[in-house]
């Protein structure tokens, strides 16, 4: 796992703009959807969250540096090494000190996109979001 992760933040510091030179490499850990909701939550799902309908595929967890993806994702897929490259991109942001300089995380989201769909449309593959999606989970409370 973690030469593709090196290769993955090898690719990004060719292709866009997100590059990172540090010798840090992420730990990347695949959960049940349950697992990722306990951290996703902190520890604490609320009362009436059904995990198996969330539709989180992933998330980079700053405070011990480890990507957590759901274990349905086949990383032999460029689909899914492209989610990985979207958590990815959040790793390098806070290696770079980027959220210290944002109102909220999810201000985050539109760059992790934009990495994610130029690692996509690279492989050949469709972009399955739109600007209108990355606009809604972009969006500061």
């Amino acid at each position: 796992m973690q030469e593709l992760v090196a290769a993955l933040l090898l690719w990004m510091g060719s292709n866009t703009s997100l590059g990172y030179q540090g010798e840090i490499i992420p730990d990347v850990v695949l959960v049940s959807p349950a697992a990722l909701a306990v951290v996703m939550f902190e520890g604490d799902v609320p009362e009436g969250v059904d995990v198996d309908r969330m539709r989180v595929a992933g998330l980079y967890n700053f405070k011990d540096q480890t990507v957590y993806l759901r274990d349905d994702i086949d990383l032999a897929t460029v689909p899914g090494r492209a989610l990985l490259v979207h958590e990815l991109a959040h790793f390098v942001q806070f290696e770079q000190g980027i959220p210290e300089r944002l109102r909220c995380k999810q201000a985050l989201e539109p760059v992790a996109y934009r990495v994610q769909a130029r690692y996509l449309q690279y492989h050949g593959e469709r972009v399955p979001f739109s600007q209108a999606h990355v606009e809604r989970v972009s969006t500061c409370s």
